[in-house]
């Protein structure tokens, strides 16, 4: 089953605002099996949104926009919908008192351009949305289902949550699910070099991504029975780990300073920190995940309070090299006296820097409790 996204209004395309309605979609567009075509952005124009609309139905059997359907003149979804299936909107009774009773339930009277919020077309269904006065759309049309649903987040979000997964589980008869396993400390060409084979089988999928907190290791399946799909994703994130080793920190939706703050408190060590190239941002991402075992740091050249680890961020230093001005400083991690790992970092400039010289940190620390560290 195919699918494609429409995210409608004129902030969008004026980089006001980002579009975030479109990424948690294709992410729900995955776990529902409904392969993703094209992602749509335009404007609040009634002639651009119908030329969208027609072009997104002749490709997709489920087409979701986001946007254009606020009680304002700008907002045309509606009427786009109404103007390409040729049908006429009217005022639905149960849907005009449900808006009424919404305002007058806020002790304000309903402004009348907000009664548009209760039309429909004679093929469109209300969706409920108890988080707003917009009700979304379900339209069926040529085998294809239209869904309409407010521009607000977290509008939208509930709407789909709450109605239309429920509804859309199973369409497809086809069940996706994935698996990131996240590593830090190697770059993506080695990675992919040790994943080897992998990349030469068909199921899951395999693909890599470098973020800010290291590189990615994406898995994704598809089939018609779930616990055969979840199979399948575990036993190659089982292989993935086990090619990777100790440079896999995690997996899911976690970070890596959530990760060093469970591993910090199941082993009791305290940690304090000195700073130079970094102002501080190391200290408070232990103080936000390891409260109980960041016992404190200094920024500069001081006396750390008394810890059983203590992790130096050097300073920042400039020098030529390939014709490039580069950045860096040396991250070490000392257990009493003597360092038992350190790493040099090297970026082009010092807010680039100090952001990879945190994750460096926090790395060593991690595979300091795992008892993986450099001697």
């Amino acid at each position: 089953m195919r699918g494609e996204i429409l995210s409608i209004g004129a902030e969008i395309l004026a980089g006001e605002i980002t579009d975030t309605n479109a990424t948690f979609l294709a992410q729900q567009f995955i776990t529902l099996g409904v392969e993703l075509r094209r992602v749509t952005q335009v404007g609040d124009a009634l002639g651009d949104i119908r030329e969208a609309l027609a072009a997104a139905l002749q490709h997709a059997q489920v087409v979701v926009c986001t946007g254009g359907i606020g009680p304002t003149p700008d907002d045309l979804s509606r009427e786009a919908v109404a103007a390409l299936l040729r049908e006429e909107m009217r005022v639905v009774p149960e849907l005009e008192t449900r808006l009424r009773t919404y305002f007058t339930g806020r002790g304000v009277e309903m402004p009348e351009r907000n009664l548009k919020q209760a039309m429909l077309i004679p093929s469109a269904e209300a969706i409920t949305n108890r988080s707003g006065t917009a009700p979304g759309w379900w339209v069926e049309t040529n085998n294809a289902i239209l869904i309409l649903l407010p521009g607000v987040p977290h509008e939208m979000k509930t709407i789909w949550q709450e109605e239309l997964l429920p509804r859309l589980v199973g369409l497809s008869g086809t069940y996706t699910a994935s698996e990131t396993i996240k590593t830090y400390g190697v770059g993506e060409s080695t990675v992919a070099e040790k994943l080897g084979e992998l990349w030469e089988q068909e199921r899951p999928t395999v693909g890599t991504y470098a973020k800010r907190d290291g590189v990615q290791v994406v898995l994704r399946a598809s089939g018609p029975n779930p616990e055969e799909v979840r199979a399948t994703i575990a036993a190659t994130t089982a292989r993935v780990r086990a090619l990777l080793g100790d440079a896999v920190w995690g997996s899911g939706g976690g970070t890596l300073t959530a990760e060093v703050g469970v591993l910090l408190g199941s082993s009791g060590l305290t940690v304090a920190t000195i700073e130079e190239a970094t102002g501080g941002l190391l200290a408070m991402e232990l103080r936000a995940t390891a409260t109980g075992q960041f016992v404190g740091g200094v920024i500069g050249q001081g006396m750390p309070p008394v810890a059983d680890l203590l992790v130096r961020v050097g300073p920042a230093t400039s020098a030529d090299g390939d014709g490039a001005s580069m950045v860096g400083c040396d991250v070490a991690l000392f257990a009493g006296e003597a360092a038992v790992a350190t790493t040099r970092v090297q970026t082009p400039s010092a807010a680039a820097l100090a952001d990879r010289a945190t994750f460096a940190a926090l790395d060593l620390l991690r595979r300091h409790v795992h008892g993986s560290a450099a001697d």
